[in-house]
């Protein structure tokens, strides 16, 4: 979800419970905390090992996110005086405020594509309801126009009560419509990932030899592309030594759908993997879905590159892309 709705959500909660003004501010502080962690998201790209820092990683966590909501609160209580009712002294008033915050923020990530790792480093796993693409975007804007008399001081506790309803109905009606859109013929072997617009899905599924993705808007699948993955049985001792590393941890965390290996020999020996996402692909290659293109790029801007040698060794050559 957007930034300013993760924010405004906890402030109108706290509203509702009429608690006094600095905890409706610390619960939307809670709630912005979590994505402070796009500043940095591009260091996880320097080494395999600093995963954890890539957006949604850490920071989204049951640990991560509160702290990051007091590393936040730490900040704005540098800023003045006009913030210095949030400063250490008040931690144990405003700490639920700020919970309340960071766990929403988790709550509406959960909602979304990829999830949030809630349990890591216990668990490397991804929790997700898998109903919205990243975000719903016009929910910003309804956030925007909420947020700006509140910014301004004019907002009333009835503005921001009527808001909160605004946009939580918003949101109610996005998911009323990925339900009636959903695609109620599924085969068991299908996965299925929400698309970008609204009313689209993405289906994918393996066969033998490879991974077959397409498209539903309102009930019409599009016609399936095929993504080969040559020499996927011969190579599945490389395939799996590729996925135990670091870098496909974190390129997997980024993931919507089936994973698609194309593996060559190398003349060297071993092996060359690169790994990309099915439903990514199938985003990349629909003629009609242009958006997709624009907003995606090329197949090889979000792939994993592998290379497993004779003795089994494993480096990554390249991994390109915001998500992994």
């Amino acid at each position: 979800m957007d930034v300013l709705t993760h924010g405004f959500l906890p402030f109108a909660a706290a509203t509702w419970l009429r608690r006094p003004k600095r905890e409706r501010v610390a619960a939307a502080i809670g709630g912005f905390a979590p994505d402070l962690d796009t500043s940095w998201a591009w260091v996880a790209g320097l080494n395999p090992h600093l995963y954890p820092l890539g957006h949604r990683g850490a920071s989204h966590t049951l640990i991560g996110a509160p702290l990051m909501a007091l590393l936040l609160v730490g900040i704005v209580g540098l800023l003045g005086r006009r913030w210095a009712r949030l400063r250490v002294g008040s931690l144990p008033k405003i700490a639920p405020a700020l919970l309340l915050g960071a766990f929403s923020h988790l709550l509406l990530d959960a909602l979304t594509i990829t999830g949030v790792p809630l349990l890591w480093p216990f668990s490397l796993a991804r929790y997700t309801l898998n109903w919205f693409f990243f975000s719903v975007p016009y929910m910003f804007v309804v956030a925007l126009v909420l947020w700006i008399p509140v910014w301004r001081g004019k907002a009333s506790e009835r503005w921001t009560k009527i808001g909160s309803l605004v946009l939580v109905g918003v949101m109610i009606v996005a998911g009323g419509v990925r339900l009636a859109s959903y695609p109620r013929d599924v085969a068991p072997n299908e996965r299925v990932t929400p698309g970008a617009s609204d009313w689209t899905w993405i289906l994918t599924r393996r066969n033998e030899t490879g991974v077959i993705a397409q498209g539903v808007s309102w009930g019409h699948r599009g016609e399936p592309v095929f993504f080969g993955e040559p020499n996927r049985t011969v190579a599945q001792d490389a395939i799996d030594r590729c996925l135990r590393s670091d870098d496909s941890i974190a390129w997997r965390w980024g993931q919507w759908g089936e994973a698609v290996a194309d593996a060559t020999a190398d003349p060297r020996g071993g092996w060359n993997v690169t790994m990309r996402d099915g439903a990514r692909l199938w985003m990349e290659h629909e003629s009609s879905n242009a958006f997709g293109r624009r907003l995606f790029g090329g197949e090889d801007d979000r792939a994993l590159h592998c290379r497993v040698a004779a003795d089994g060794s494993v480096s990554v050559e390249r991994r390109g892309g915001f998500w992994g």
